[in-house]
């Protein structure tokens, strides 16, 4: 239902709230995706709308997204991915939570995956390395 993501126009210094930028979809659709919130390194907020895709400007008013990272020690992070619709209207609810949230669940499953891999690689598919700050104790 919501075809990948292949690009955004922003990648880096992406770490401030109201900042906006382009995300290209793989059927040349684009939305607008603005930053709500940053409080490093504990979350972040954000919100996609203004969507150029016919089916989903038809279902959606936007999406909103949010990540809670929790330190558990040794190297260890849990990540919290909450994923929110708004439907355009009582209508498109019912498909939207029946058949489009279920679609971006799998999608977020997968990005998660690839997110995991990447960090615990310390590569990412681009060749960039990340690197985890020491912690002062």
């Amino acid at each position: 239902m919501i075809p990948a993501i292949i690009d955004t126009s922003v990648k880096q210094g992406w770490n401030k709230a109201g900042l906006q930028r382009t995300v290209y979809f793989k059927d040349g659709s684009t939305s607008q995706e603005t930053l709500l919130t940053v409080h490093e390194p504990t979350s972040f907020s954000y919100k996609n709308e203004h969507f150029t895709s016919r089916a989903l400007s038809a279902l959606l008013k936007r999406l909103e997204g949010e990540w809670l990272f929790t330190d558990l020690g040794n190297n260890k992070t849990k990540i919290e991915w909450t994923y929110r619709a708004v439907p355009t209207n009582f209508l498109t609810r019912f498909i939207v939570k029946s058949v489009l949230m279920k679609a971006v669940q799998s999608m977020l499953k997968n990005a998660l995956d690839i997110i995991k891999r990447d960090l615990e690689s310390g590569q990412l598919e681009n060749g960039t390395t990340w690197k985890v700050p020491s912690q002062e104790q």
